[in-house]
C-alpha cells in the first residue's frame, strides 16, 4: 500500500447525497482493478480521526481517477473545490475474480450504494459481457443518470416477508455466470449468508466461484495488521482489506459467531 498525493480536478454532485470527484493521479495507479479501493483522510493531512475514509474508484484512466463521496449535505463541511490536494492510501485490495470467458455478470447492491460495483461495470462492458445490476432496498435510490445505458437495471420488488425479491430474479440468476453482491456494512456476514441460502434455493446448489460477497467493514488499518475485519472462512481467517474484498461465499463459514 502507497501514500499518494491526487489533486482534484472536478466536482459535480451525483444525486442528492453525494459528490463525484474527477482526481488527477500519479500514473503509477493506472493499472487499479475493480475491487480496489483508497483509503484517505480527506482534507485533514493529520490522520486525525484515525479512521479513514474508504473511497471507491468508479471510472479510472491513465491519469484520472473518478470517485464519489458522501455530500457534507446538512454539515458544516464543505463539498470539495477543484485545484484541492489530497492524500490517498492504497490500493487496498485484491481485483475481482472474474471468470475469463465471463459472458454474463449479475450485479447487486443491498441497502447501500453500488460504488465497490461500479468500475467492475465498465471493465465488464470493455469485455463486451452483459449485466444486470439488482438494486434492493436503499440502493434502489441511487442516482442511476451516470450509468452505462448498456446496463440492465432492475430495482427490487420486494414481496411480502421477501426483500430481497426483483421481477425476473429466476431468470437473472439462472444465466448468470458469475454474482457479485455488496451489501450495508451493518450485519454483513449475516445478510451474506441470507444470500447464500437464497441462491442455493434458486440454483439447487451454489457451485465454487460463482456467488462472490464483498466484505466492506470498516478497516482501523488497511493492511491486514490489527485483525479487525477478518473473515473465518474453510481455508483460515481471511482478512477483508488484503484478501478480499471479495471472498467466495461458499468458502466462508457465516453462521459462525
Amino acid at each position: 500500500m502507497q501514500q499518494t498525493m491526487a489533486f482534484v480536478e472536478r466536482v459535480r454532485r451525483s444525486g442528492a447525497h453525494y459528490q463525484q470527484l474527477s482526481l488527477a493521479i500519479s500514473p503509477s495507479l493506472k493499472n487499479i482493478q475493480p475491487g480496489h479501493s483508497f483509503l484517505t483522510p480527506g482534507r485533514n493531512p493529520s490522520f486525525e480521526p484515525y479512521l479513514l475514509e474508504r473511497w471507491w474508484p468508479i471510472h479510472c484512466a491513465e491519469n484520472q481517477l473518478v470517485v464519489e463521496c458522501p455530500f457534507p449535505y446538512d454539515s458544516p463541511l464543505r463539498p470539495y473545490e477543484p485545484g484541492e490536494a489530497l492524500t490517498l492510501l492504497g490500493p487496498v485490495g485484491q481485483p475481482l475474480p472474474f471468470q475469463k470467458k465471463l459472458r454474463h455478470a449479475l450485479l447487486i447492491a443491498e441497502d447501500c450504494p453500488p460504488h465497490p460495483l461500479r468500475l467492475a461495470i465498465d471493465r465488464l462492458l470493455a469485455r463486451k459481457a452483459s449485466i444486470t445490476l439488482v438494486l434492493l432496498g436503499s440502493a434502489a435510490q441511487y442516482d442511476r443518470r451516470s450509468l452505462d445505458p448498456r446496463v440492465e437495471i432492475s430495482l427490487g420488488a420486494p414481496r411480502e416477508d421477501d426483500p430481497r425479491h426483483w421481477p425476473e430474479q429466476v431468470l437473472s440468476v439462472g444465466w448468470a455466470d458469475q454474482v457479485f453482491i455488496t451489501t450495508a456494512a451493518e450485519g454483513q456476514r449475516a445478510r451474506f449468508a441470507i444470500w447464500l441460502r437464497r441462491f442455493g434455493e434458486l440454483r439447487n446448489g451454489v457451485p465454487p466461484k460463482y456467488l462472490w460477497g464483498l466484505f466492506t467493514p470498516t478497516w482501523p488499518c488497511g493492511a491486514g495488521a490489527c485483525g479487525a475485519c477478518e473473515i473465518a472462512t474453510i481455508d483460515g481467517l481471511k482478512s477483508t482489506c488484503r484478501q478480499g474484498p471479495a471472498l467466495d461465499l461458499t468458502r466462508c463459514r457465516l453462521e459462525e459467531a
